[in-house]
C-alpha cells in the first residue's frame, strides 16, 4: 500500500487511514464500527456506535427492579419497567421555596433516572451527582441566609464582608488586593473597614 504511495502528500495519507480504518472495521462486530467524521483525527480510541434501535433498546438489568424488589426469575416488561421508575423517583418533590437553578438541576437528575432503564449506568451517575445538587442547594441556602453578603472574620482581622462575587466584581477585587500588597506590603488592608452590606 506504501509502494502506491511515492510521496506522503494529505490524499495520500488520508487514503491510507481509511483503508485502515476500514480494516479495523472489518475485524470488528458489526454493530460496533470505529467513528471517523471528515476533518477529524483518529487517535485510535475506538467508539462502539450504535444504531438508534439499540440505543433506545431497555438495559436487561433495569427490567430486574421490580416494586417487590429484585427479580431473579423474571423481568418487567419495558413500559412497566420505565413506570416503575418514574414512580419511584415521583414522590420526591421539593418545596417551592427551593431556588430555580437547584430545582432544574433536581430536575435533570430524576429526568436521567427514568432513562436508566436504557442505560443502567445512569443510575451510577444520579448517585454520584446527588451530591453535587445537594452541594449547590447548601450554597444557595447559605447565600439566602445571609442576604447575599458573606461574612468573613479572622482572629487577626477585623471583620469583612463579601458581596456575592461574579466574575466582574472577583477581577475588581483581586486588583484592589493586589494594588494594596504593592502599596503597603499587607494583604488584608483592603478589607479593613468594610461594613457588611456594602458594594
Amino acid at each position: 500500500m506504501v509502494e502506491r504511495c511515492q510521496s506522503l502528500d494529505q490524499d495520500c495519507l488520508a487514503q491510507l487511514l481509511g483503508n485502515l480504518l476500514v480494516r479495523l472495521n472489518r475485524a470488528r462486530a458489526p454493530g460496533s464500527y470505529i467513528a471517523r467524521l471528515m476533518g477529524t483525527i483518529d487517535l485510535g480510541v475506538a467508539m462502539d456506535i450504535r444504531t438508534f434501535t439499540e440505543l433506545t433498546t431497555p438495559d436487561e438489568r433495569s427490567l430486574r427492579f421490580t416494586p417487590l424488589g429484585l427479580a431473579t426469575g423474571g423481568k418487567l416488561s419495558p413500559e412497566n419497567a420505565a413506570e416503575f421508575q418514574q414512580r419511584s423517583i415521583a414522590a420526591a418533590d421539593l418545596v417551592p421555596a427551593i431556588p430555580e437553578g437547584t430545582r432544574s438541576s433536581f430536575e435533570r437528575l430524576r429526568t436521567l433516572h427514568a432513562y436508566g432503564v436504557l442505560c443502567y449506568d445512569l443510575f451510577t451517575v444520579v448517585a454520584d451527582q446527588t451530591w453535587v445538587v445537594l452541594e449547590q442547594a447548601l450554597r444557595e441556602r447559605f447565600i439566602e441566609f445571609y442576604g447575599g453578603v458573606i461574612p468573613l472574620s479572622a482572629r487577626t482581622e477585623p471583620r469583612a464582608c463579601f458581596q456575592r462575587l461574579t466574575s466582574r466584581r472577583l477581577a475588581r477585587h483581586s486588583a484592589r488586593v493586589e494594588a494594596t500588597r504593592r502599596v503597603d506590603g499587607s494583604s488584608g488592608s483592603a478589607t479593613r473597614g468594610c461594613q457588611c452590606g456594602s458594594p
